[in-house]
């Protein structure tokens, strides 16, 4: 896990966005070189461990998905519809419930 020396990622993120818009970068390129990191934590859960935990994390998000009215219900709970698969699987196992848009944005960023 790595931490940004900004931390403010959403207004960062809208303003970076907002700047490729209009030119003001040229490219996503010039955006990660200014990236910097502030601190970094190295996982020290065993890979079997962290399976079953996010296994079981995906469960509770697929029973809390469609519990609000509306549509099938089929792919809000997490069961597979039209096209077979379900919309929670196109998610990445690792993606903590907490991490936000900007967030993403910025993983993007220092590629």
């Amino acid at each position: 896990m790595s931490r940004p020396a900004i931390l403010e990622t959403t207004a960062v993120g809208a303003a970076y966005a907002a700047g490729l818009a209009v030119g003001f970068w040229k490219d996503v390129g010039e955006l990660s070189a200014k990236w910097q990191l502030d601190k970094q934590w190295t996982p020290a859960m065993a890979p079997e461990a962290r399976a079953v935990l996010a296994s079981r994390w995906k469960k509770a998000v697929h029973k809390s998905m469609g519990w609000v009215g509306g549509g099938s219900g089929k792919e809000e709970n997490g069961e597979k519809g039209e096209s077979g698969k379900s919309a929670f699987a196109a998610l990445p196992a690792w993606l903590p419930p907490f991490v936000t848009g900007a967030a993403i944005v910025a993983l993007l960023l220092r590629r």
